[in-house]
């Protein structure tokens, strides 16, 4: 795919193993990380007041490389990050047809004292940069994900939440930009969200 970045040659075996499974399996589930986690992650924990932290979280954003050399268990280990076309380009790759990339986690981390990092500068310039990482995606989307936050803080029922992100996500797959997000998907193209 074009513009996709090229893994680092050491995981040439990594391929090869995909391809063993095609051959071997007739349905095949992977999990994967999203470029966005360390910038969310950072945020609810608070993480992104370390500089080291901010360098590993703006690698992952740009490039998917997520390595934490700073011996800090709670910065993860050594990863890539990707994103949804990354995922099927690597499949597309090993030989895989019929391929599905799902989102199947919501956020399981909230914002739930966000009046006291509103009040703190370090910590206001912290949920403003994240913030301002993330509008360059389907702004409809990241703003339904916003009002779970703000439902959340004070809640701690999970059976709640993934109630409420179900029925919010059913809306969402019924908005212009959901149909932008398969056109694109389908068509292997670069989706153009308007934020409907």
């Amino acid at each position: 795919m074009a513009g996709t970045p090229q893994p680092p040659p050491e995981v040439a075996a990594y391929y090869d193993a995909f391809a063993e499974e095609d051959r071997l399996a007739r349905v095949v589930v992977a999990a994967a990380i999203s470029r966005s986690a360390s910038a969310l992650a950072g945020l609810v924990r608070k993480l992104t007041l370390d500089p080291r932290f901010v360098e590993i979280r703006d690698r992952d954003l740009a490039t998917g490389e997520h390595r934490n050399d700073t011996g800090r268990i709670e910065y993860f280990t050594t990863a890539y990050f990707h994103r949804p076309e990354e995922l099927r380009a690597e499949f597309e790759r090993a030989g895989f047809g019929d391929i599905q990339v799902l989102g199947v986690e919501g956020l399981g981390e909230w914002l739930t004292d966000f009046d006291e990092r509103w009040a703190d500068p370090a910590l206001r310039y912290d949920v403003l940069d994240v913030a301002r990482r993330l509008a360059a995606g389907p702004t409809r989307a990241y703003a339904v994900a916003k009002s779970l936050l703000n439902q959340a803080a004070g809640v701690d029922q999970l059976d709640y939440h993934l109630d409420e992100e179900l029925q919010h996500l059913a809306r969402i797959a019924d908005s212009p930009d959901f149909a932008e997000g398969l056109r694109a998907f389908f068509a292997k193209d670069a989706a153009a969200f308007q934020g409907r």
